[in-house]
């Protein structure tokens, strides 16, 4: 089954960003090495969103760099916004990334200033920059939205 079923641990990105609480970095320091001694494999530890949209995912590049001094041998992914961002990760030498995109327009503009179809292809231009820098990368990708679209278009009435 192991070869079938590999778990993401998503606290560090997905569980700070939905809390309203903004944890300092020492804080979460204490969080990542917690995470860093267990035994789980795949932990996505940050994103590259503008702190000031997202405080929480504030200090991701530090955490990235305090992982880096301790050498831990794990699969570490930070969410990708952007061009920019990713370009910035490649100097940090980060090699695992989580994509976004989405299929819905109103979550694309809001979330990504894109819609649905522009922020596919800033995916596909991340994944070729991604290939172009370390083709032995991880990428993960995420298309939000997917189910949302499919029920409101199925069982909304007309």
């Amino acid at each position: 089954m192991s070869k079938f079923v590999h778990i993401y641990e998503m606290f560090m990105r997905d569980g700070l960003q939905s809390l309203k609480k903004v944890y300092t970095y020492n804080t979460k320091l204490k969080f990542i090495d917690i995470l860093l001694k267990s035994s789980l494999k795949n932990i996505e530890f940050g994103s590259t969103t503008n702190p000031k949209l997202l405080p929480q995912m504030n200090n991701s590049y530090d955490l990235w760099n305090y992982i880096k001094e301790h050498k831990y041998q794990k699969n570490l992914t930070m969410l990708i916004t952007d061009n920019n961002s990713l370009k910035i990760c490649f100097e940090q030498k980060i090699i695992s990334f989580g994509l976004l995109s989405s299929v819905s327009d109103s979550f694309g503009l809001s979330n990504l200033k894109k819609n649905s179809i522009d922020s596919l292809k800033s995916m596909i231009e991340q994944i070729n920059m991604i290939n172009k820098y370390n083709n032995n990368s991880h990428i993960r990708l995420y298309l939000s939205c997917c189910f949302g679209i499919f029920f409101r278009t199925s069982f909304s009435r007309k």
